[in-house]
Order: C-alpha cells, then sequence, then structure tokens
C-alpha cells in the first residue's frame, strides 16, 4: 500500500507537470494564432488596397484614353482644316499668278497707248495750228497710260507680296499638316495603348 501511495504521487507530480506543459503550449499555440489572425488582417488590407489602386489605375486609363481621344479628333479636324486652307491658298496663288498675267497685259496695253500718244503730239507739232487741239489730247493720253503704268507696277508690286506670303503661308499649313499628322498618329497610339492598358487592369482588379 505504502508502494502504491508512492506510485500514486509521483504520477500526480507528472500529471501536474503534464498539465503545466500543456498550459504552455496551449498559450503558444495562442499567441501563434493571435499572430496569423493579425497577419491575415493586415494581408487582407494590403489585397483590398492593391485592388483600390488597380481600380483608381484603370479609371485614370479610361480618363486618358477619352483624352487622347480628343486630341485625336481635334488633330484630325486640324489637318483637314490645314489641307482646306492650303487648298484655297493654291486657289488664291493661282488668281493671283492669272492679275499678273493681266496687269502685264495692261501695262503692254498702256506702253503702246504711250508711243501712239507721243506719236500723235509728233504729228500734231508738225500740223501747227490745226494740230493744237489733237496735241492736248495726245498729251492727256500719255498722262493716262503714264498713270496706268505707275499703278500696274503698284499691283505687281502688290501682287508679288501676296504670292510670297502665300508662299510662306502654305510653307506654315504644309509644316502644321505635318505637326498634326504624328499628333494624331501618337494620339492614336496613345488611345490603343491606355486601352489596353485600362482592360489589363480592370482584369487585374477583378482577380485581386
Amino acid at each position: 500500500f505504502r508502494t502504491m501511495v508512492g506510485r500514486l504521487g509521483e504520477m500526480v507530480v507528472e500529471i501536474r507537470t503534464t498539465a503545466r506543459e500543456l498550459v504552455s503550449a496551449g498559450a503558444q499555440i495562442h499567441a501563434v494564432a493571435r499572430a496569423q489572425e493579425q497577419a491575415v488582417t493586415q494581408q487582407s488590407a494590403s489585397v483590398r488596397e492593391v485592388g483600390a489602386t488597380a481600380a483608381s489605375l484603370a479609371a485614370a486609363a479610361k480618363q486618358i484614353t477619352v483624352t487622347a481621344q480628343l486630341v485625336l479628333d481635334n488633330a484630325d479636324q486640324s489637318l483637314t482644316t490645314t489641307e482646306s486652307m492650303i487648298a484655297r491658298i493654291a486657289a488664291l496663288r493661282s488668281e493671283a499668278d492669272g492679275v499678273g498675267d493681266l496687269l502685264e497685259t495692261i501695262r503692254e496695253v498702256a506702253d503702246r497707248s504711250d508711243l501712239l500718244a507721243l506719236n500723235g503730239s509728233l504729228e500734231a507739232t508738225r500740223a501747227g495750228e490745226a494740230g493744237r487741239g489733237f496735241a492736248l489730247v495726245a498729251t492727256e493720253m500719255r498722262r493716262l497710260a503714264e498713270r496706268v503704268t505707275a499703278i500696274v507696277g503698284d499691283m505687281h508690286t502688290l501682287v508679288g507680296d501676296i504670292q510670297r506670303s502665300s508662299e510662306q503661308t502654305v510653307a506654315a499649313n504644309e509644316h502644321g499638316r505635318t505637326l498634326a499628322r504624328d499628333t494624331a498618329e501618337a494620339a492614336r497610339a496613345i488611345t490603343d495603348e491606355t486601352r489596353r492598358q485600362a482592360a489589363d487592369t480592370e482584369r487585374a482588379s477583378t482577380n485581386i
């Protein structure tokens, strides 16, 4: 009986030691579980933040796509307007060339009129008193021819200025057309790329 009581005492000590170890292990398991819970909570918050960021990126990509489309439309409109302006300036330059030809014809007529008036003045001088009236007419005719010649010269200068301005404007519009075409191509490329990025970002946001 004494031996059995001794063994029971030893068993109680072992049970008490095991219970203490179980309590310590339970505390450790509880601490690990709490740590895992906190980690999961943090990961969940991080995932939600990533999802929100992906959604924001998708919205930004859509806005960029809309803006790029507007730039593309404006560039196309600018290209159309520039081409129309170039065609009109070319027509104006052609008309200026026609005016120059007409002015040259008028100048030739004025020169002939001046020559005829000069000959008429000489003949009137030879005729003496009888040709005095004709001499006056010839003098006025020469003055008129000289005025016409001066006006034709001024018009030639003006037409030359118009032609030079037209050439400069055409050159500027050609440069503008090139810029508009390049802008349209760049905007089109940006639009296509942002659309692809928006679609990829939306898929990533949905997956997250």
